[in-house]
This record gives C-alpha cells, sequence and structure tokens, in this order.
C-alpha cells in the first residue's frame, strides 16, 4: 500500500505545485509558439499515448497523431505562420487529474496577404510524470 501511495504522488503533480507548474508549461508552449520552435512544442506532449488534434484552424489537419508526427505538423505550421502572442486565460483545475486551458492565438501568415489573424486554442492537460503534458490541442475561429 506504501508503495501504491508513493506512485501515485510521484505521477501526480501536488495542488500547489501543479498549479505552478501548469502555469509554467503554457508559458514554456507560448514560448514555443512565439518561437515557432515545434521540437520545444513536443517537450510539452504527452510521450506516453497519442494526441488528440484538431488543427484546421491553423491550416493543418485533424487526427490522432504520435508526438513526433505532431511535430511534424506544427513545423508547417510554423513554417506558414508567425506567432505574434498566445496568451491564455486561468486554466480550470477543477480536476486534479487534467486541466483545460484556453489561449488567443494571434498570428501573421507568411504566405497569405499581410494582416494578422487570430484564432482560439484549447489544451487538455494532464499529470505525466510529476509534470503536465498536452494529450489533447484544438483550434477554432
Amino acid at each position: 500500500m506504501l508503495f501504491m501511495w508513493a506512485l501515485i504522488t510521484a505521477v501526480l503533480p501536488t495542488e500547489a505545485h501543479g498549479a505552478e507548474r501548469l502555469a509554467s508549461r503554457l508559458e514554456e508552449v507560448s514560448t514555443a509558439f512565439r518561437e515557432g520552435d515545434a521540437t520545444h512544442l513536443g517537450t510539452s506532449l504527452t510521450a506516453i499515448t497519442k494526441l488528440e488534434a484538431d488543427l484546421r484552424a491553423l491550416g493543418g489537419s485533424q487526427g490522432v497523431y504520435a508526438a513526433g508526427q505532431l511535430e511534424v505538423i506544427f513545423r508547417g505550421i510554423f513554417r506558414d505562420f508567425e506567432t505574434r502572442e498566445l496568451v491564455f486565460g486561468p486554466a480550470d483545475l477543477a480536476n486534479p487529474k487534467a486541466a483545460v486551458a484556453r489561449g488567443r492565438l494571434t498570428f501573421r501568415s507568411r504566405v497569405a496577404g499581410p494582416g494578422e489573424q487570430t484564432r482560439n486554442l484549447t489544451l487538455l492537460l494532464r499529470p505525466e510524470s510529476g509534470d503536465w503534458r498536452i494529450f489533447e490541442i484544438r483550434s477554432s475561429r
């Protein structure tokens, strides 16, 4: 029983640490978008299962992908779009085993005409190895 408790506490962030770490993770995601760095973004993706993604509002696709596949998709998105800003509102931490973060992405197309565009970005994050990782990512207008 003690072993099981140690295993659970090692995997799930503590509530205070979880909120701090979640905020840090979201800042890392924002930085990866601003820098157009798919590899950096990949460090925020789950490594234990495939992720659901709907990136059609960003010119991508919809499906279930391994982290490496999603990195390739984001390389193409970052090649075509320059992120001006990605700002997340307060994350919903009502469930200690999952968090929902909603952000507003402002970007400029490198291939279409000038002008900024905005999209909504919603992330579902779950604890993994003592940290928060993205399990689902969705874009919308």
